[in-house]
């Protein structure tokens, strides 16, 4: 059995400094903050599925922006289907490289 290494700490610890900070709490005895999501991913990542229809029922025009951070394949997709649903993407072709131009 290896023994395990237990590496010595060597930034200072900074004290919590709000008067009802959960954090400051916790270090005088009172329960552990809950993590952030606890199992809702699963209920956002439908709930975003859903989101073009949900947009549909309003009766407004309505914009879809794409984040940075979508791949170009996924990107795709979702201009295809914002076209299906005649929801209008600005920039629906950025990052996305056509054969003529190559």
């Amino acid at each position: 059995m290896k023994p395990k290494i237990i590496k010595k700490r060597t930034e200072k610890f900074i004290w919590h400094q709000g008067i009802d900070n959960r954090l400051h709490r916790r270090f005088r005895g009172h329960i552990l903050m809950p993590n952030i999501v606890m199992g809702q991913q699963e209920d956002k990542a439908h709930a975003a599925q859903r989101l073009p229809e949900v947009l549909l029922m309003c009766n407004k025009s309505s914009c879809a922006k794409i984040a940075h951070n979508i791949s170009s394949k996924n990107q795709r997709t979702i201009e295809e289907r914002a076209a299906q649903l005649a929801i209008r993407v600005p920039k629906p072709n950025a990052r996305l490289h056509s054969q003529e131009n190559e």
